[in-house]
């Protein structure tokens, strides 16, 4: 994941993510911050997959809307 970060390739980054994921691995936040700076590097933060609230949540979260 920090090479393709390093290496401004977040599509890698995304893949190295998918396989942690089905390979049954949980992400960190190292993981989410590594997937937002990849994106970010290229203008495309929202690309990034949400991060997910305090893991008794199940749902990820997201920003309030504006009313």
């Amino acid at each position: 994941m920090t090479a393709c970060n390093r290496a401004g390739q977040p599509e890698s980054a995304m893949g190295v993510y998918e396989r942690m994921l089905s390979d049954g691995m949980q992400p960190t936040t190292s993981t989410y911050t590594g997937l937002i700076t990849a994106w970010g590097k290229i203008g495309k933060v929202a690309a990034a997959p949400p991060v997910p609230c305090p893991a008794a949540l199940a749902r990820p979260c997201r920003p309030p809307r504006p009313a």
